[in-house]
């Protein structure tokens, strides 16, 4: 994956050769990155060879977001399956929305915020540019 600032001087912000791997900066392996989406400071990248949605940080951190191998299956994330993810966007709310070329269908990731404090009686908002979250309590909760 490579960036072009607006003076035109291009860098590798992540991968290097084939390969499956989580890492930063050329230290990741992708196979035939082919959707990208940039949201909340994120870029999401469909890793259509290894059937996989990634993450990457602006510093070039990868993080595999879901997807575990080639086939059709809904579930957590990291046990999805996916059959060679092509197109990704993000909506609003985070989530992810991947087209597949094999499985002929349009598939949601739906991510846990950050925020998430794991209460049901708060509201958790959380602003990934800032870094911050806050929580506030649902009324009659």
């Amino acid at each position: 994956i490579r960036r072009i600032e607006p003076d035109g001087t291009t860098t590798t912000l992540a991968g290097s050769g084939q390969g499956d791997l989580d890492g930063k900066g050329k230290g990741a392996k992708l196979r035939y990155p082919s959707g990208i989406a940039l949201f909340g400071g994120l870029l999401y990248v469909a890793d259509r060879d290894n059937d996989k949605i990634r993450t990457v940080t602006t510093d070039g951190l990868v993080n595999t977001l879901a997807g575990s191998q080639q086939g059709d299956l809904d579930g957590a994330a990291l046990s999805a399956k996916f059959w060679e993810p092509w197109g990704i966007a993000v909506a609003v709310d985070g989530s992810v929305y991947v087209s597949e070329v094999k499985n002929h269908q349009v598939r949601k990731v739906t991510q846990k915020q950050p925020c998430d404090d794991g209460d049901p009686c708060t509201k958790d908002t959380c602003d990934p540019t800032a870094g911050t979250c806050s929580h506030s309590k649902i009324p009659g909760c």
